[in-house]
């Protein structure tokens, strides 16, 4: 059986512009640092942070309750 924090959360991603989704999934789903994504994804990390505040926000609880599941680190 799926629980609904992480289909829920998968859906609010749907929602996301791009960027700021796979900033999203490499903090939450893979645990990159914000300073990784940062250099990763070629942007300044002030705007990492931001993207990812905006997201869960955005998000809600959504997001944290899918967030403490195990992460996948590759």
């Amino acid at each position: 059986m799926v629980r609904a924090e992480p289909v829920a959360a998968l859906w609010c991603l749907g929602e996301l512009d791009e960027q700021p989704r796979r900033a999203v999934l490499l903090a939450y789903l893979y645990g990159f640092t914000r300073e990784e994504i940062s250099a990763g994804l070629g942007v300044r990390l002030g705007t990492v942070k931001t993207w990812i505040r905006r997201s869960v926000e955005r998000g809600g609880s959504k997001f944290t309750r899918a967030a403490q599941t195990p992460r996948i680190r590759i």
